[in-house]
């Protein structure tokens, strides 16, 4: 049997953009097998932040529709709408949580000064991963 680790990387579009992943389609069916193989997750810290920075986006755009959908529906049919709704502004603690209820399974990357500097000059030098000069080189900042 190999001992090697296992690590599975979740890249920027996965980690970031796909709020849902560790909780709806194949997220949870992919932390199980990570937890059985007792694999890790490597996630750049950046990435953390930017994930939770997201999800916070996200679930506010949703929380909003939702609202407005249900005075919707009131004023339509001219009755009271009762539904049972989320604690506003949920996602500041379930974002972190989801991410917390997945620490011993995940492996974190520290961007060091030394790593932003390689991966900022190879973005400049359109070598890979980077696909062109200057790919989305910027500051993300979190809120």
């Amino acid at each position: 049997m190999d001992l090697r680790p296992l690590f599975f990387f979740c890249d920027a579009n996965t980690a970031v953009y796909d709020t849902h992943l560790f909780k709806k389609r194949g997220g949870p069916d992919v932390v199980r097998l990570l937890r059985s193989l007792q694999a890790r997750l490597v996630i750049p810290d950046i990435s953390r932040g930017e994930y939770l920075t997201n999800y916070s986006k996200v679930s506010a755009s949703a929380h909003e529709k939702a609202e407005e959908a249900l005075s919707l529906l009131q004023s339509l049919s001219g009755q009271p709408v009762s539904a049972a709704f989320l604690q506003e502004r949920f996602w500041v603690s379930r974002g972190p949580q989801i991410l917390d209820d997945l620490r011993e399974i995940t492996l974190e990357i520290v961007a060091t000064a030394e790593l932003k500097a390689a991966a900022l000059d190879r973005a400049v030098e359109g070598r890979k991963p980077a696909l062109k000069p200057n790919q989305d080189i910027g500051l993300h900042p979190l809120s």
